[in-house]
């Protein structure tokens, strides 16, 4: 039987490397990795190395006894539309998400703050890039941060709308870790498809409207960021 590869990706310091190791456990059929060579970093990245590296890898296990799966956060940033082009809709998608505020101070606690150095910009995005689909509103360490999660939330919905067609499982991260929630996961998890996880963060429910990209206006962008920060500041003042 032809064997179709499993992936997972999120924003970085979301859980990734947990999954994988989880999976490891449970997957008795499968080879798991997290971030596998090539890791495919924002530097430096274009469609040969997929191409020529990152889907022969893959496709070598079509006809292996054992499935390939691998999570990688890069993948919403560098080699999704690369990898949607050769797998189309033979793909599952994981939505992992995490705490905004926990990834936020992750983030800043490794000093990996968002386009402010070159380590940053080779595994996360910059705020200041042209094809980002939230604005910058003010411009902080906390806020680069926090800006970073609602950039990878709202390239998560954009994918969600422009790809109908793949199924979808979607999580929280704390509740992941209950063995009954992880189970519900491996039930839904169908061995002929592509898994694919992002960690939007926190997930939110920014308006009574889908995000797609028609709604993504310079307006919309900012009103994306303000409701998040006001959440996050609501969140605050709570604990």
């Amino acid at each position: 039987m032809r064997r179709v590869p499993f992936l997972g990706f999120g924003t970085g310091r979301c859980g990734t490397r947990w999954l994988a190791r989880e999976l490891v456990k449970e997957l008795e059929n499968a080879t798991v990795f997290h971030e596998a060579d090539p890791v495919c970093t924002i530097e430096g990245y274009s469609s040969q190395i997929w191409d020529s590296k990152k889907d022969c890898i893959i496709r070598s296990f079509e006809s292996s006894r054992k499935f390939y799966v691998e999570t990688n956060h890069m993948f919403v940033k560098t080699f999704m539309d690369d990898a949607i082009k050769d797998f189309g809709d033979r793909i599952k998608v994981i939505i992992l998400e995490r705490d905004i505020e926990e990834v936020a101070k992750s983030l800043i606690k490794i000093n990996m703050i968002p386009g402010r150095s070159r380590g940053a910009r080779r595994w996360y995005l910059d705020p200041e890039a042209d094809d980002n689909l939230v604005a910058l509103p003010e411009d902080n360490d906390l806020v680069r941060c926090l800006w970073y999660c609602y950039e990878i939330k709202a390239r998560a919905e954009k994918f969600v709308i422009d790809n109908s067609s793949i199924p979808i499982f979607r999580a929280k991260l704390k509740n992941l870790k209950e063995p009954s929630e992880f189970k519900k996961l491996l039930k839904w998890i169908d061995k002929d498809f592509f898994l694919i996880s992002i960690n939007p963060g926190k997930q939110i429910d920014f308006s009574s409207e889908p995000c797609n990209s028609s709604h993504l206006t310079i307006d919309a962008k900012g009103d994306i960021f303000k409701r998040g920060m006001k959440l996050f500041t609501e969140n605050a003042d709570g604990k």
